[in-house]
């Protein structure tokens, strides 16, 4: 075997173990989670495997989970539903934040809306809400936890939003022949008919919106 054959066979031998561990990586990963889908099960996420799930009786249009949480940290309810208002994640969680006086509000990692309220047995509790766009159609996560361990809880809640998915197609379905066209990380849908110099005035007034939130809490991620 000449040294070339032998640093090939090396490298993708070394590929293959890379490979096999970065697989075993995903598993492990997919293992320490659990799958939580809506009626029809054509929206889901994953939560922590550790977390006992149970559905319970909806609220309003919100599907609602029961959750015993890990050791002593309690109980949680998650809730979760089509939120048809919702055209971008940042700006809808953001107005969910100005409809209740003392709501906090963060972008990042993802946006996040943040308000007491009070739970069971009239405890303080920390309800927050996520705005989640798929295919072109808006939801609303929400978790309401004990205020003091809602910190604690909270990075697995930013996950499992990240994980959110829908198996459904784009709503509504785009034609064919419309034509995309991207600005600034804003996607435009154009009939035939409509030129892009058409949407210069709008996508000024979305940018005219996105400044002042971007200015206050960072970048739209």
């Amino acid at each position: 075997m000449t040294w070339k054959r032998a640093v090939y066979v090396a490298l993708m031998t070394a590929g293959v173990a890379l490979s096999a561990r970065g697989a075993h990586a995903e598993e492990s990963a997919a293992a320490a989670t659990q799958e939580v889908a809506l009626t029809g099960g054509h929206e889901m996420f994953r939560v922590p495997a550790d977390w006992k799930v149970e559905r319970a009786a909806a609220e309003k249009e919100l599907e609602r989970w029961h959750v015993k949480l890990p050791g002593d940290l309690g109980t949680a309810d998650i809730l979760c539903g089509k939120y048809t208002p919702a055209r971008e994640e940042v700006v809808a969680t953001a107005a969910i934040a100005w409809q209740f006086p003392g709501a906090e509000f963060e972008a990042k990692p993802i946006p996040l809306t943040m308000r007491r309220i009070w739970g069971p047995e009239s405890a303080e509790w920390l309800e927050i809400a996520t705005v989640r766009m798929s295919k072109r159609r808006g939801y609303l996560l929400v978790l309401r936890v004990a205020r003091t361990v809602a910190d604690t809880v909270r990075p697995a809640f930013v996950e499992a939003a990240k994980s959110f998915e829908s198996t459904r197609p784009d709503a509504p379905g785009v034609p064919r022949e419309y034509k995309s066209v991207a600005r600034d990380g804003y996607l435009y849908l154009l009939h035939p008919a409509v030129a892009e110099a058409d949407i210069d005035p709008l996508h000024k007034l979305f940018l005219a919106v996105e400044g002042p939130i971007a200015e206050r809490y960072g970048g739209v991620p």
